[in-house]
């Protein structure tokens, strides 16, 4: 339904009175009617901005693609959108699923380079900004490989139970530094991260900014 709809079959005069919206029209004619507003050819001014209104309709699009758990999400891609009424949405976001996601779902943590195309990963120098994102990864890296993590806060908690000299604690961050530089390309492929490593140049240079 368009604005062109009624003025083309003498309804304008009564749009008009709802402010030529007929969204606000239907909504007032039948007030206990839920109506899909994204479905419209022509939505609300602001309708999009709203969060409430993006997760209104990320929980409709989540059901029509059959997603019962976060999980689930990463199989989304831009063509879910566009084929489901959400181009605005996906055009405010950067065409990024990720982005759209992480704001109507703030309280679970996607990790970016799960879905099928990493959003805003690996095109910049993400890895070396974004302190969380490395640590993150990190943490999926190591447990998928079995890899003991390398982190400040930890080795010092270790270091001060233990008593170790600084000799000691040097040798032991070179050791763990080791383990990591042993990864292969093909590990990483193996669980999913091999374009992520091709976008950051390659298996040294994205070690070497993962553990910066």
């Amino acid at each position: 339904m368009t604005y062109s709809d009624f003025a083309n079959n003498y309804g304008g005069r009564l749009l008009h009175e709802y402010n030529d919206s007929y969204h606000q029209l239907l909504t007032t004619l039948y007030p206990g009617k839920t109506f899909l507003i994204w479905k419209f050819e022509n939505v609300p001014n602001g309708f999009w901005e709203s969060v409430s209104n993006q997760r209104r309709y990320m929980e409709w699009l989540g059901k029509e693609l059959g997603y019962t758990k976060e999980e689930d999400w990463y199989k989304v891609q831009r063509k879910h959108f566009l084929e489901n009424h959400g181009k605005t949405l996906l055009n405010r976001k950067s065409n990024s699923p990720y982005q759209i996601l992480t704001t109507v779902f703030p309280d679970y943590r996607f990790l970016p380079w799960k879905f099928d195309r990493t959003p805003g990963v690996g095109s910049a120098s993400s890895l070396e900004t974004d302190e969380e994102l490395r640590k993150d990864l990190q943490s999926y890296i190591a447990n998928a490989l079995s890899i003991q993590l390398k982190t400040k806060k930890l080795n010092e908690k270790q270091f001060e139970e233990k008593k170790m000299k600084k000799e000691e604690k040097k040798e032991k961050e070179e050791k763990e530094t080791e383990e990591w530089k042993r990864v292969t390309l093909g590990q990483l492929r193996a669980i999913g991260l091999g374009s992520l490593v091709q976008s950051y140049g390659g298996l040294s240079s994205f070690i070497e900014k993962l553990l910066r």
